[in-house]
């Protein structure tokens, strides 16, 4: 069993991806985790405390209420490209120990919130593990549009902070064409989807919509040179 860190959190063209590493081993292990789960994380790295509470920090809350406590978080299997974890909770109260399965991304969201250590089966990193030199080397190779800029990067993260101050709470009406009947373009439709889905906190729905956009975007602007 390893102790392995979170090395890094980045939004790549597969999707959000956390690096874990033990600072033993020349290897790291990414494991590509969803939006909403990859906010969950950010959040605590970044020490930024949203408007209104998220599933883990309602369950971390919960578990706090009851008085119990997450001990640690285990990655113990990596089957068919699939990562699985374990969470370890210790209850106070009657000083019983609790495991329940779970996915790696919500565990370790979980483990930030109760600052609860992360570990790793051997095999699972052994088997998972990449080397880091060469990671890196391909990032620093990569130029090409595949390759997001930092800016692009950053743009869900915003996104996905203004779905706590939504116009909805606010009680603004949703955008409509101006006269009744009117035609909306299929990029104003992808949008105002999207603006839905992060309003209604269906970030995966949100990812999907916000590539769809930058593809259209893409050809629009293949169509106009």
């Amino acid at each position: 069993m390893l102790e392995i860190q979170i090395a890094e959190l980045s939004i790549t063209r597969l999707g959000h991806c956390i690096i874990l590493v033990h600072p033993g081993r020349e290897q790291v292990v990414p494991i590509f985790i969803g939006p909403l789960e990859s906010y969950a994380i950010n959040i605590m790295l970044e020490g930024i405390k949203p408007e209104r509470p998220l599933t883990h920090d309602l369950f971390a809350s919960a578990l706090q209420a009851m008085n119990v406590k997450v001990e640690k978080v285990f990655i113990d299997d990596f089957r068919d490209g699939t990562f699985y974890a374990k969470l370890f909770l210790y209850s106070k109260k009657d000083g019983k120990s609790y495991v329940l399965d779970a996915r790696p991304s919500d565990s370790i969201a979980l483990a930030l919130r109760f600052q609860a250590p992360i570990y790793m089966a051997e095999h699972v990193y052994d088997q998972a593990g990449i080397d880091a030199l060469s990671l890196m080397d391909k990032r620093s190779e990569q130029e090409s549009p595949e390759t997001l800029s930092p800016e692009e990067e950053s743009e869900f993260v915003v996104e996905l902070e203004e779905a706590f101050s939504g116009s909805e709470e606010r009680g603004e009406e949703p955008d409509l064409p101006e006269e009744e009947g009117q035609f909306l373009t299929k990029r104003q439709a992808l949008e105002k989807m999207l603006k839905a889905a992060i309003q209604r906190e269906d970030y995966e729905e949100a990812a999907r919509l916000r590539d769809e956009i930058r593809q259209l975007a893409e050809e629009e602007g293949k169509e106009n040179q």
